[in-house]
């Protein structure tokens, strides 16, 4: 919605500005949503062809610019992924200054240097560019460990983390395991996005069940705002249909191997709509 439309100019070129407040939190748009902020951001362009009878100015120069960033985001946001390696932290620098959107870096413990660490630098390193681990190991880290971790990041680079996550094929196979089954990683699902979000989730550790929430009242330590977005990894239908109970995104292969994706992210609007 709207919250304030003003004709008072704000900066040199600015004339006025609209200010639209989100309906919800979210990460993802759908292309008519976008097409319709584009619509509102081009109506001051549209008004001085009609007023000045088809003559234009420089005035609506800021809204052409944030309409031109929205047609780039429905196109395509390129992010890469790379090894955890502590001694390459100008990676992230260029990888920023050729106008990638994201970066995301591997976990495997018994691989790369520590994923955790990695990011911290790079997010001290860097000031546009989203980081997150791509992906990290729920099996190696009990869900409170990865928010607390994630929050940590966040209070460095606040709204540019995500948190990936994922069974651990190669961080769990090289330590002669296999990654964590379905049923186990619903259930580490859920208490992951709980805390997250700042809910109190029932967590069962060594068998016992107990309430808990993340402790960041004071802020001081750990930040979970601006929110954490949350991609689960899924290539098989039922790991996919995962990331739409849970997730804010997917982590998939191309091609997909499980379910199309909009038909696994849409599980989640389904159990909204049940639980409503």
């Amino acid at each position: 919605p709207v919250h304030r439309v003003s004709i008072i100019p704000r900066s040199v070129g600015a004339l006025g500005h609209t200010l639209q407040l989100p309906t919800e939190e979210r990460f993802l748009m759908t292309l008519p949503e976008l097409e319709d902020q584009i619509t509102v951001m081009m109506g001051g362009r549209a008004a001085e062809e009609s007023v000045y009878n088809g003559v234009i100015s420089t005035g609506a120069g800021d809204d052409l610019q944030r309409a031109s960033e929205l047609i780039r985001q429905i196109v395509m946001r390129f992010g890469i992924c790379v090894m955890a390696d502590v001694d390459e932290i100008d990676f992230f620098t260029h990888a920023e200054s050729l106008g990638y959107d994201s970066v995301w870096v591997t976990d495997s413990q018994m691989i790369f240097s520590d994923c955790y660490a990695v990011l911290a630098l790079a997010a001290q390193a860097t000031r546009r560019i989203r980081l997150g681990p791509g992906t990290a190991i729920c099996g190696t880290r009990i869900p409170p460990v990865q928010v607390a971790a994630m929050a940590t990041l966040n209070k460095l680079a606040p709204g540019r983390v995500h948190l990936g996550i994922g069974t651990g094929n190669t961080a769990m196979r090289t330590m002669g395991q296999r990654p964590m089954r379905i049923a186990d990683y619903d259930e580490y699902l859920g208490v992951l996005a709980g805390l997250l979000r700042g809910d109190v989730v029932d967590y069962r550790y060594h068998g016992r069940v107990r309430p808990i929430r993340m402790l960041t009242d004071n802020k001081k330590y750990l930040g979970l705002e601006p929110k954490i977005p949350l991609y689960v990894s899924g290539f098989g239908p039922r790991a996919m249909e995962l990331a739409g109970k849970h997730g804010d995104g997917l982590v998939f292969a191309i091609p997909p191997r499980g379910v199309a994706v909009p038909e696994a992210l849409d599980i989640k609007e389904e159990l909204e709509a049940i639980d409503k």
